[in-house]
């Protein structure tokens, strides 16, 4: 006679990882308010830790090593430009363009000299510490040269930012994590050239026309053109009720997800088109307005966000953390370095060509904010992938990045008490009864 057993619980079973993810997304639900605005915690950092806690180190409900090396870094690859890519289309969409008429200059400066400085300077550093080799310290930082949209977005947003954090500073920050994704594409390339390429001057000729012709100019014409198309076809369709409106307040994410795929069906930089064709197809405002009250995307983003972070918190390599060859001390060493002197310097030294600065606690506070996070990732696996592709391995790319990304997430998980004290504002939860307002600024750009 069969035993009655009902109860089936396993690892990487269906029903366990949909409870995982829906119960982690109802619970942190309950307290979602609290903890981001009374605790000042990110729900990157939340749910990273329990992606932990889940993951095969502890309770083992989810362990994606079963499915083998090359599955794990192709998930990661593909997860993790669905998730940049909708984030990407979200801050280009919800910036005005009057910003990026009056700040085209400053973003520039921000996407040029300064993310070459931030490339370099963490090279050097992961080369010094972590006695890594200077072509793959190349790529590592290359990697980790883009500053994250996602974390970038719980520090930019919600009620601390309305209170502390200038508008200027915050449209400055989202468009420079929005763009710089894209851009980051010039550096990663570069580097995997000078791994894979048989002599330096084949690396920059192979990079002037494969990547800079091609992927980058490429990819800002593809975004243009299918940004101008979906504003001029969505308008021409909800002019004639063809449309409704639960389709109309999804076609943000649809025309990001559409650009993704079939940029990397080209071989463009998907991050790169997502990022034109989001300011071209907001250019007039209207989309914007019409979707203010829906918070359908901002809804569908946090899912993401959260599972993502889930998955990456479950995917950790361990035990790479600390073998002969890379020692943990070297790996916490070059990773404070590198939050150090990878973008505080420069900012501090190019601060009066960024407008929206105003004060050494400004700059202090631009330059101190640099997330590395979920582009940092998918450099990481398509480097890995690239050079599977030529018969190369990928030495000690990730876990070094896997490790920076790990502290960058729980380092600016915490910060906003810190942006609080940087910039010496008023606390947002006063017990007076007086109406509470922002201290800085009125000076939108």
């Amino acid at each position: 006679m069969t035993r009655f057993n009902p109860v089936s619980i396993g690892t990487n079973n269906v029903a366990t990882d949909a409870a995982l993810v829906g119960g982690f997304t109802l619970i942190f639900g309950f307290v979602s308010l609290a903890v981001k605005e009374k605790l000042f915690l990110s729900e990157s950092l939340v749910a990273t830790v329990i992606g932990i806690l889940f993951g095969p180190r502890v309770i083992d409900a989810f362990d994606p090593f079963r499915f083998g090396r090359d599955n794990i870094n192709n998930i990661t690859l593909q997860f993790s430009q669905i998730v940049i890519g909708v984030q990407v289309m979200a801050a280009a969409v919800s910036i005005p363009k009057t910003y990026w008429r009056k700040q085209w200059g400053t973003l520039l400066i921000l996407w040029g000299p300064i993310m070459f400085y931030m490339w370099i300077s963490t090279a050097i550093v992961v080369y010094l510490v972590t006695r890594v080799n200077f072509r793959d310290s190349l790529i590592i930082a290359a990697s980790c040269a883009p500053t994250d949209p996602i974390l970038a977005n719980s520090i930019v947003s919600g009620r601390f930012a309305d209170m502390h954090i200038s508008l200027p500073i915050r449209y400055l920050l989202s468009a420079e994590s929005a763009g710089n994704d894209g851009i980051g594409t010039l550096f990663y390339t570069l580097a995997i050239y000078l791994r894979t390429e048989a002599s330096v001057g084949k690396a920059f000729i192979r990079w002037a026309y494969e990547c800079v012709a091609y992927e980058v100019v490429g990819a800002a014409i593809f975004g243009a053109l299918v940004g101008w198309l979906a504003n001029w076809s969505l308008k021409n369709s909800e002019r004639r009720n063809l449309i409704d409106k639960r389709n109309f307040l999804v076609f943000e994410i649809s025309l990001a997800l559409f650009i993704v795929g079939v940029s990397a069906m080209l071989g463009l930089s998907p991050f790169l088109a997502v990022f034109v064709a989001g300011i071209v197809f907001s250019w007039d405002g209207w989309f914007t307005e019409e979707t203010a009250e829906a918070h359908v995307q901002e809804t569908i983003d946090m899912l993401l966000n959260l599972t993502f972070f889930l998955y990456f918190g479950t995917s950790i390599e361990w035990s790479t953390f600390n073998t002969p060859e890379l020692p943990v001390w070297r790996l916490i060493l070059a990773t404070i370095l590198i939050l150090l002197v990878r973008r505080v310097p420069i900012i501090f030294a190019l601060h009066r060509y960024i407008p929206p600065l105003y004060s050494y606690q400004e700059a202090f506070f631009v330059g101190s904010f640099g997330p590395i996070g979920v582009a940092a990732l998918w450099y990481m696996a398509e480097a890995v992938h690239t050079l599977h592709e030529v018969h190369e391995e990928a030495g000690q790319i990730v876990p070094v990045i896997q490790f920076i990304v790990l502290i960058s997430v729980f380092v600016y998980g915490i910060t906003l008490p810190f942006v609080h004290l940087t910039l010496n504002k008023v606390s947002t939860w006063s017990r007076s009864s007086a109406v509470s307002v922002p201290r800085w600024p009125s000076n939108t750009p």
